[in-house]
């Protein structure tokens, strides 16, 4: 009994200690100017969905007095589950404000390719490790799999709108010619952005000279990369460190009576998914009677996905533009139904290697056939079932269908229409499916700016001349 009140004891003490130690960190740390802020070091690396947090953190500490720098060991991404061109595009603006702040930015690499050396070439000082790179461009895969699931008895029937609508995998042996066109486009915009970049802030005049397989020592010349150190003599050399976890815990306490609040559209869109939950609606409600909160943004990062439930947020998200500055902010990706969302907000921000468009309807069936087993349905009225996925579309129920989808797409390309300040004709010219790159969207107007979260948020600031904001993070 004594022993066990002992151990306990001891374990209070224990805990006591420790936790007076990490205060002690933190005020140490607080009173200290001149400090390096590090992300990779000996902290974990972020998931994707905290990657926003991740950049506003850094975007307050390129303002902070105390902060004179930052280093990050980029070895796989800054994410766990790795990065994105647009997210590399949003690193590049939140490091521009550090240089702007006459603040600097390190980067450790052990290897380049195209997204790395896009990256690379916005900071101050860039070590690479590996002996050689290989920097190929931008690739997409897409697998085709109709014959393979007919083999298994699917049969996948789809019917779509528009000759550059995304064609589904599942249904087809390969791409359309015209999606082909599509995306062959979409992907030489993105990467003349990327190349374009580099050869402007690198000088360098003919990026052929870097692409392909090449040795680090010609890279790390040619593009005034350091080389040879290991990142342990690397991480050494920097000397009042305090890594990103600890600045965040620093200034979690801040907190000001001006929010703006930040909703997630994140992932597919569907009555199955936190979007579709009434938990989700009442949030928005909730931000709508909410006086403190002076903005929000809908931060976007989805390919689309149900018809009925997208019409719902984006009828739902106009009302609260009605009583909220309503702005939207694409991550990735927003196409199809999320970019009839980001039409409820009174500005769309995108970035110029974000993809938008995409702007139709498709649905899809599946007949399911079981070897050996045979199923007979009985109807009360002479009408298919369309959710039967024993039988393949008759006749009569797919011009059923095909007559209800362009009748959907002429409203989507209605609604575009209206809240773009279009005529219907070109509206439809631009609505045939094809998918964009940001800077083609700006210029074709389906979005207002190129622009990364931290653009939308300073025209928020501005816009509602707040001198101070706390963010609400909404799931």
């Amino acid at each position: 009994m004594q022993l066990m009140r002992f151990i306990r004891n001891f374990l209070f003490v224990l805990l006591g200690l420790l936790s007076f130690k990490s205060t002690y960190e933190l005020l140490k740390c607080k009173l200290s100017n001149n400090l390096v802020l590090t992300y990779g070091f000996n902290d974990s690396y972020v998931h994707y969905y905290q990657f926003d947090q991740l950049i506003l953190a850094l975007k307050n500490a390129a303002n902070d007095s105390k902060i004179r720098g930052v280093a990050i060991n980029y070895r796989n991404g800054i994410c766990i589950n790795g990065d994105s061109l647009t997210s590399i595009e949003e690193l590049i603006d939140v490091f521009d404000l550090f240089k702007k702040n006459n603040k600097f930015v390190d980067l450790y690499i052990d290897g380049l390719d195209s997204k790395t050396a896009y990256l690379a070439s916005h900071v101050n000082s860039t070590l690479c490790e590996s002996a050689s790179s290989y920097i190929s461009g931008i690739h997409v895969y897409m697998p085709f799999a109709r014959d393979a699931l007919r083999r298994k008895g699917i049969d996948i029937t789809t019917i779509a709108t528009g000759e550059f609508k995304n064609p589904d995998p599942e249904s087809r042996t390969e791409m359309s010619d015209e999606y082909r066109e599509g995306l062959e486009q979409l992907i030489k915009v993105l990467s003349d952005i990327v190349i374009d970049k580099i050869k402007l802030i690198k000088k360098v005049d003919d990026i052929d000279t870097i692409m392909g397989l090449r040795k680090n020592d010609y890279i790390c010349d040619l593009m005034s990369f350091k080389k040879g150190n290991s990142f342990s003599e690397w991480r050494n050399k920097y000397k009042k460190q305090i890594s990103i976890n600890k600045y965040v815990s620093m200034h979690s306490n801040k907190s000001s009576r001006n929010k703006i609040a930040i909703i997630n559209i994140f992932g597919t869109i569907s009555n199955e998914s936190y979007l579709g939950s009434v938990e989700f609606m009442n949030k928005i409600e909730k931000i709508a009677n909410n006086k403190d909160i002076k903005a929000v943004i809908l931060r976007i990062d989805s390919g689309g996905g149900a018809v009925g439930l997208s019409y719902e947020l984006y009828n739902i998200l106009k009302s609260l533009s009605a009583k909220k500055l309503l702005v939207s902010s694409i991550s990735d990706t927003c196409a199809s139904g999320a970019y009839l969302i980001a039409l409820s907000a009174d500005k769309i921000f995108a970035p110029s290697v974000s993809v938008v468009g995409s702007i139709g309807v498709y649905m899809k069936h599946a007949h399911i056939k079981e070897p050996g087993v045979n199923i007979e349905s009985i109807n009360s009225h002479n009408i298919p079932d369309i959710n039967n996925r024993n039988s393949p579309l008759d006749d009569r129920l797919k011009k059923d269908l095909i007559k209800d989808i362009r009748d959907s797409m002429n409203r989507f390309r209605q609604l575009v229409a209206d809240r773009r300040s279009f005529t219907f004709e070109y509206s439809r010219q631009i609505s045939l499916g094809q998918v964009y790159a940001g800077k083609d969207a700006a210029k074709l107007r389906l979005i207002d700016k190129e622009g990364t979260l931290l653009d939308a948020l300073n025209f928020v600031q501005n816009k509602q001349k707040l001198s101070d904001y706390e963010i609400v993070w909404i799931a």
